[in-house]
């Protein structure tokens, strides 16, 4: 599982900018404490320079208030 965080993540090989994502879906609310689950889609491969992930935020008790579909992060050189 992985975490984004202040709007990238930090891989050996650069960073991961947030571009653009397939759909965004709220469904309430986000509480001062909540979790999040990214699963990485089966097309992605260490050295692409697009990658695509699926987000899931869900408040403590595991109820979900935002998904988003097809989240594409870009690489950089870091």
């Amino acid at each position: 599982m992985a975490h984004l965080n202040d709007h990238y993540l930090k891989l050996k090989a650069g960073y991961l900018f947030p571009e653009i994502a397939r759909r965004v879906r709220v469904f309430g609310p986000l509480p001062r404490r909540v979790h999040s689950w990214v699963r990485s889609h089966g097309t992605n491969r260490a050295d692409a320079e697009l990658v695509l992930f699926d987000v899931v935020i869900t408040d403590p008790a595991g109820t979900p208030l935002v998904e988003v579909e097809q989240l594409a992060l870009k690489r950089t050189s870091g």
